[in-house]
């Protein structure tokens, strides 16, 4: 990836400083999921509300929608001192966490979700990275091991290395629409007890490379799985607003976990994540985070508690944004209709960079996310612009077909 990233500037920059004519204007990383580097403009409501709370004058200001600034408002009465520029509490302000609890009990169905279970992070890799050195302190003799899936962003691979784990990657099945299969989790979970001690299995929902969504029945193995073994789970999760088919359901592990019964529903550890940074939110750059704990231990968790405020306590600006995502506005607010309105080298890296070449375009090749050996994959978010995406796959499209051609 970096030799396509460093390419991609150099052809960047002799467009835009030296006047290279290419067959392109520009070059798009249609690799990432930042989607507002896609094109993807930011929500209004939330904007207004962040702005409100940071420069509060705005309160006054009549130009902002009514149910902006009373948002704003309830959420600077929840911060110390009624400044976003104060220390707040180690969890999260307790507003926003609230949000959160009711918006995971939308989720569910009515599953009841308690504030108290509830972290809030600036971003999903810094609560992993807590959660890790929370798990290395239980003292065990042997380098602790994480089940990881393959393929997927190389980036919490690396936060487990840094911290003298060991990272036991699972490959997906393509074959099944890349669900999990039980056999390779056992095969994983064998070889790893030799070199560490497997003590959490991750699982992301929606794949964020692969984009699959996992069915129930894909969900009840790994949970079966994670119960037997005595893993703790961790899982990333979506936004079920952000699965664009008719067909496909996402199902939160919490769900399932609670319809599986007591066995399973009080008996295994679980963590769930979820961001802003992705999906129709789209504001990666606030990296807010909330983490939900099921079945951790009080004592544990109380200490859980003090290790997130002393090291890792939510900026209150991501805190905002975290409440506008899981509190969105209501039918009848004045900011709703707005609201709805959002060579020698690896096949797929030689392929990504024909691609960038020849049209701009750069996706990003499987080999950087661990995809099964002997085979050869790419990366590509749906951010843009419906306008903009419908081109680039027509040129993907071509390219590819001018591609067969030639080297078939």
């Amino acid at each position: 990836m970096e030799l396509l990233l460093r390419r991609g500037a150099e052809i960047r920059s002799q467009i835009q400083q030296q006047g290279l004519k290419m067959p392109f204007a520009e070059v798009l990383e249609l690799h990432t999921g930042d989607v507002q580097a896609m094109g993807q403009k930011p929500i209004t409501f939330l904007r207004q509300v962040s702005a409100a709370c940071t420069y509060t004058p705005l309160l006054k200001d009549p130009n902002l929608p009514s149910d902006v600034k009373q948002r704003a408002r309830s959420i600077l009465a929840s911060c110390p001192y009624n400044s976003i520029g104060c220390y707040g509490e180690p969890a999260g302000i307790r507003m926003v966490r609230n949000s959160v609890a009711n918006y995971l009990q939308r989720r569910d169905g009515g599953i009841p979700a308690d504030p108290e279970n509830i972290f809030l992070f600036n971003g999903t890799l810094r609560a992993f990275a807590l959660i890790y050195s929370f798990l290395m302190m239980k003292g065990n003799s042997k380098r602790m091991g994480i089940l990881v899936p393959a393929p997927s962003s190389p980036d919490g691979w690396r936060f487990i290395t840094l911290l003298d784990g060991v990272a036991l990657p699972y490959q997906l099945d393509e074959e099944s629409g890349w669900m999990v299969r039980s056999e390779e989790l056992r095969r994983v979970l064998k070889e790893g007890c030799g070199s560490c001690c497997p003590m959490a299995l991750c699982v992301v929902n929606p794949g964020s490379l692969t984009g699959h969504v996992m069915d129930r029945a894909c969900m009840e193995r790994i949970i079966r799985f994670a119960a037997s073994e005595r893993l703790l789970l961790l899982a990333e999760e979506g936004h079920p607003e952000d699965v664009y088919s008719g067909n496909l359901q996402l199902l939160s592990y919490k769900k399932v976990l609670h319809e599986m019964g007591p066995e399973f529903s009080s008996v295994v550890e679980f963590i769930s994540f979820n961001s802003v940074s992705r999906g129709h939110i789209g504001e990666s750059g606030v990296r807010g985070c909330f983490v939900e704990v099921l079945n951790m231990d009080p004592a544990v968790q109380y200490y859980f508690r003090q290790m997130v405020g002393t090291f890792v306590s939510c900026s209150l600006p991501s805190q905002i944004a975290m409440e506008v995502a899981t509190n969105p506005p209501d039918p009848g607010d004045p900011s709703y209709p707005l609201f709805q309105a959002a060579l020698g080298q690896p096949p797929d890296v030689f392929y990504c960079l024909r691609l960038l070449q020849d049209t701009g375009y750069m996706l990003g090749p499987g080999e950087e996310f661990g995809q099964k050996d002997g085979t050869a994959h790419f990366r590509m978010t749906f951010a843009l612009p419906i306008e903009e995406l419908t081109l680039a796959l027509e040129k993907i499209a071509d390219f590819h077909q001018r591609f067969i051609a030639e080297f078939s």
